[in-house]
């Protein structure tokens, strides 16, 4: 069954996903604006429910990654395997459970303004995911790199913040909660929303580096 979000205002319509299960299996549901012809991020592939090509009609379709790669069976000891931390404290039966909206702000280089959410108002780029409490961050930054040209090269750093109302006035703040790197395994990969003690209502930014505008994976 998929799930849809009424549009108010189609030229700021976000782009809609569903996470389906374990193993980076997920179902994007493209949103196309009225007279805009151009695929709108999403993967190449065969559509279903009018193709994945333009004409103005949704577009749906289907992903399946492989398994993640096994570690080497020897190890040089000059250069132990760094695995993710052993967080992702939750787990999920995604078959029986409800998934949440995640709604979610990419930016390329930076992280938008964190002015530029009150008043009711979201910066335009919206992402909206739905998913569980024990998505990862890993798993996040596939779902976006499916959709977001930009973050589809290896080495691209994404770097995600939580955007949290301010219990004190009517303002929203934000904190760091990891960063991820794509092709290559980090310490924050297994960190959950749960970990990060999200809660329904929050939103994500990420900033989005690719690997041409930066010389090192920060610390």
């Amino acid at each position: 069954m998929k799930l849809y979000v009424h549009m108010t205002d189609m030229e700021r319509a976000p782009l809609q996903i569903r996470s389906t299960g374990r193993g980076f299996e997920r179902e994007i549901l493209q949103v196309r604006i009225p007279g805009d012809t151009m695929n709108r991020g999403g993967p190449r592939g065969e559509g279903r429910g009018g193709g994945g090509g333009g004409g103005g009609e949704e577009g749906s379709f289907s992903i399946k990654n492989g398994q993640q790669p096994r570690p080497a069976e020897h190890l040089s000891p000059e250069k132990p395997l760094e695995l993710p931390s052993p967080l992702n404290t939750i787990t999920v039966d995604r078959e029986k459970t409800c998934p949440l909206l995640l709604r979610v702000f990419p930016n390329l280089g930076r992280h938008h303004n964190i002015l530029q959410f009150s008043n009711g108002n979201t910066p335009a780029g919206e992402l909206q995911i739905y998913t569980w409490m024990d998505a990862s961050l890993k798993e996040l930054s596939g779902l976006i790199r499916d959709v977001q040209s930009e973050a589809r090269l290896r080495d691209t750093i994404f770097e995600f913040s939580l955007v949290f109302p301010d219990p004190h006035s009517s303002m929203y703040r934000s904190r760091s909660i990891g960063t991820t790197l794509s092709g290559t395994k980090g310490k924050d990969d297994n960190k959950c929303l749960y970990d990060v003690n999200f809660k329904i209502g929050n939103y994500l930014t990420v900033a989005i580096t690719p690997p041409d505008d930066h010389h090192s994976f920060p610390n």
